[in-house]
């Protein structure tokens, strides 16, 4: 059983010509340690992408519990072995991206102690001469949980389709507690067994901001429904 999150914005921006740079990709090095005594937690969230695409970036905030206001501290994490070259890029965006069967990713990554939501999910596109950000904004309805110094939280598992890089959206799936803690394995110096985070479903209103690219969320006023019945 799956629902959707889905977001009422899916917008897109030219980020210019396409560079050949690298960047970090705020997950845990396999030979990172972790023990109770640490002073983030350590979270592990499952998620199927199409192997159409690359570099599914998911991007969260911390928010106050009580008045539902996003703040400023925020946190970007990708994965490290998905790619396509510009050739294949360029296919898939003349064929509007078709959906191809997924494959599962672990993001494994810390957090600071605090409330945290997941504010959207952004991934690249190239048409082999020019890149843009295909942003979904998850305003109709995303996960938010609260981390503690020390704790190994599993936040479940999600799914991402959508007909093409501009059309995502964003399932919640069946959780596997087990699968989540073989793959934690693969980290040698984690001390410590993961545990099922508290994920609430909320939804946040985002009001609109036009520029002469693209319409966007003016994040500066985006606030949780935490008081939704």
């Amino acid at each position: 059983m799956s629902f959707q999150l889905k977001g009422l914005l899916s917008i897109f921006s030219v980020l210019g010509l396409l560079t050949a740079c690298a960047s970090s990709t705020g997950q845990v090095d396999p030979a990172a340690h972790f023990d109770t005594q640490n002073e983030n937690a350590l979270m592990l969230l499952g998620l199927d992408v199409p192997r159409n695409y690359k570099d599914l970036t998911i991007k969260l905030r911390q928010f106050d519990p009580i008045t539902g206001e996003a703040l400023d501290k925020e946190k970007e994490v990708k994965p490290s072995n998905r790619d396509l070259s510009n050739g294949r890029n360029f296919i898939v965006t003349m064929t509007r991206g078709a959906d191809m069967p997924s494959e599962k990713d672990y993001y494994v990554f810390e957090l600071e102690p605090g409330n945290w939501f997941i504010e959207h999910i952004r991934r690249p596109v190239s048409d082999g001469f020019t890149a843009y950000a295909s942003v979904t904004m998850l305003n109709k309805g995303t996960i938010a949980f609260q981390t503690s110094g020390g704790q190994i939280l599993y936040l479940g598992e999600y799914a991402t389709t959508g007909a093409n890089a501009l059309d995502q959206e964003l399932h919640v799936n069946e959780p596997n507690l087990g699968k989540a803690k073989s793959y934690l394995k693969n980290f040698a110096n984690i001390q410590g067994e993961p545990m099922n985070a508290d994920v609430s479903i909320l939804a946040y209103d985002c009001p609109l901001k036009r520029n002469f690219l693209h319409v966007g969320c003016d994040l500066k006023n985006l606030t949780l429904e935490v008081n939704a019945e």
